[in-house]
């Protein structure tokens, strides 16, 4: 019987300086690519945090104008909770943003410190939201309005655009 002699030539592996370079190589990229997913990530939270609260406070103005008589011409929703009188209720009128706000029709959110309630107020100074609602009457029925309320975040995140939510509803007499 022949012995068969194995070559050490052929067999050949990585030595352990080869193997140290490439596992730093690779570390140095996983930790530039991480700092890009985490600064990312706190961008997204920012962002999705004002886009909730801008549906937020679009759904709270939606349910106090639906909460109104339809024949309501009177009551003050710019105030929380809603004023007997002082205001308009649902007589016909206001703009939504962009378009320049229409007193009665607008509202602003401060944000308060150290809770999660807002302060809902009519001056425009240090507030973080602008809430703008319209009223439109029907053209072919008296007896339906068309309500729109939209939300913009006063604050951009970075040099994203300001989240903006817009909800439209129909309110009838019956």
């Amino acid at each position: 019987m022949k012995l068969q002699v194995r070559s050490r030539k052929r067999e050949r592996g990585f030595s352990l300086l080869e193997t140290v370079l490439a596992a730093a190589l690779m570390i140095v990229g996983i930790g530039g690519v991480m700092s890009m997913f985490t600064v990312g990530a706190n961008k997204n939270m920012s962002q999705g945090t004002q886009a909730s609260r801008c549906t937020e406070y679009a759904q709270d103005k939606m349910e106090q104008l639906m909460a109104l008589s339809f024949t309501d011409t009177s009551s003050n929703t710019t105030v929380v909770p809603t004023a007997a009188t002082g205001g308009v209720g649902l007589t016909p009128g206001g703009s939504v943003y962009p378009a320049t706000f229409t007193a009665n029709y607008v509202d602003f959110v401060t944000e308060g410190t150290g809770s999660s309630a807002a302060i809902f107020t009519t001056l425009q100074s240090n507030s973080a939201y602008e809430r703008q609602w319209s009223i439109v009457a029907n053209a072919t029925d008296s007896n339906i309005v068309t309500i729109t309320v939209t939300v913009q975040s006063l604050q951009s995140v970075d040099r994203g655009a300001a989240p903006l939510t817009t909800l439209v509803s129909m309110k009838t007499k019956f």
